[in-house]
């Protein structure tokens, strides 16, 4: 078994009955640009993994209004994009509309694009 589902096995389901809906986001889409902005003013730190890139932790930034955003370029993107995020060392679902099961006994965000690549025409 693989680092990182280890990892999943062993916190997802606690984390997911403690912390879920923790964090409120919203996600903003420009073509293949997707800005994922969150409100989480107690963290410290936060991550966004995604399945567009196998789940590669993208450390979010932090703005002077405690406000957390990164934007991530997604061109060859399929429908739909699955996430969630880490706050503090702790995956942790934020509420969604859209979720479904991960496979290691929690849940993975959905995100429905706006486009696809043939109506994109990149």
């Amino acid at each position: 078994m693989s680092r990182l589902k280890q990892f999943f096995v062993a916190f997802i389901p606690v984390t997911m009955l403690s912390a879920s809906g923790c964090a409120t986001h919203t996600i903003k889409q420009n073509g293949p640009m997707l800005e994922f902005v969150m409100q989480i003013p107690e963290a410290k730190s936060v991550v966004l993994a995604t399945s567009y890139d196998d789940f590669v932790h993208h450390p979010v930034q932090r703005n002077k209004d405690n406000i957390w955003s990164i934007t991530l370029h997604m061109p060859l993107a399929t429908q739909p994009i699955r996430y969630f995020t880490v706050i503090d060392g702790i995956p942790i679902l934020p509420e969604c509309p859209l979720r479904e099961p991960d496979g290691f006994g929690g849940y993975n965000c959905l995100y429905e694009l706006k486009y696809t690549i043939a109506e994109n025409g990149s």
